[in-house]
Formats: structure tokens, C-alpha cells, sequence
């Protein structure tokens, strides 16, 4: 990639990301969109459990880590496509008409895509106050929002804040599974 079209791709996708937006929680845990359909029997009994007990449940946790890992797979391939539309489209421009690659129709069209299938994702995200919990937990496992990017550095004053907004009960839960979380991060 050349210094002219880093400056480019970084900032399309920041811009990308934040197209997304991030949805107001429900007042309650929402379960993933495969167990929305009202399917009866254990998983949804453990459901019911984890929310008497106001903890997560592993279901809850697994369906939440399986979209965050697919979110970072789709933010890559989009930025991967992204990217070498740039390198293809930034050849036909002087350096004086660098400005202008942004808004040539290839590159439009490369960032809808990305705009497009990254709404699609967000639509099907978990929501909910078990959720949230969760993802602060795991901001102070290491994890940055938005970029989905999971060093393994502990945050200690988000862990705090996760503390005080969900408890130590919820917090030592989600810290309890740090390994699986772990695994399903790449890291």
C-alpha cells in the first residue's frame, strides 16, 4: 500500500465503523437471533436461570463472542477489499489529484458494499444489559471498541467501572471464562 492511500483507507474505515452506530440496549438480556425464534428446552431453561441469578450464561457469552469474532472477520475482508480498490483506483490519479480518489466510483462502491454488509451484522448483535456486561468486562480484558481488537492488556479502570455498574459476581463470572474468551478472540 502506498502513503497515499493509508491515510485514505484508515479514515474510510473509521468512517465505516462508525456508519454503523451502535443500537440503544433493551432494558433486559436478548438472546441470540437463533433462540429468538422461541425454541423450547435447556438452553432455554439455562436462559432463564442466568437471568433469576442475574449473571450470563454461557449461551449468552458464546453467542456474543461468535459475533464479535465474525464482526472482526467481516471488518477485515471489508477492509482488505477496500484497500485494493484503492490501490487499483489511486494509479489513475496525479499526486495533485490524490483528493480525488476518495470520491471515484469504484472506491464509492467498495465502501457500500463494507457500509452494507457491516449493518447487516450489526442488526443481528445481541443486545441487552447482559451484553453490555459483558463487553465492559472484556474492555477490561484488553478488548478496544470499535476496532474489535483484543490485545490480552488489562484495562483496570474499565474493569472498575464493569465492577461498579454490574457487580463482582457478574464481573468474576465473565473473568471465570477468560480462557474461552481468549480462544474465541485469536488470542
Amino acid at each position: 500500500m502506498t502513503l497515499r492511500t493509508t491515510g485514505l483507507s484508515t479514515l474510510a474505515f473509521v468512517m465505516l465503523v462508525a456508519g454503523c452506530g451502535r443500537r440503544e440496549s433493551s432494558p433486559g438480556p436478548t438472546p441470540p437471533p437463533s433462540a429468538r425464534a422461541g425454541a423450547e428446552g435447556p438452553a432455554s431453561a439455562a436462559a432463564a436461570s442466568g437471568a433469576a441469578t442475574g449473571l450470563p450464561t454461557d449461551e449468552e457469552l458464546m453467542a456474543y463472542l461468535t459475533w464479535m469474532r465474525d464482526w472482526k472477520q467481516l471488518a477485515e475482508r471489508n477492509v482488505a477489499e477496500y484497500n485494493a480498490t484503492l490501490e487499483r483506483v489511486a494509479v489513475k490519479y496525479s499526486l495533485a489529484d490524490t483528493g480525488k480518489v476518495a470520491y471515484d466510483p469504484e472506491v464509492l462502491a467498495a465502501s457500500a458494499r463494507g457500509a452494507e454488509s457491516s449493518k447487516a451484522h450489526f442488526d443481528e448483535k445481541p443486545q441487552g444489559r447482559t451484553v453490555d456486561g459483558i463487553q465492559a468486562v472484556l474492555e477490561g480484558l484488553g478488548l478496544t471498541i470499535p476496532q474489535m481488537n483484543y490485545s490480552g492488556v488489562r484495562n483496570e479502570e474499565a474493569m472498575a467501572r464493569a465492577r461498579r455498574r454490574y457487580g463482582d459476581d457478574f464481573v468474576d463470572w465473565v473473568l471465570a471464562r477468560e480462557a474461552t474468551i481468549t480462544s474465541m478472540l485469536g488470542q
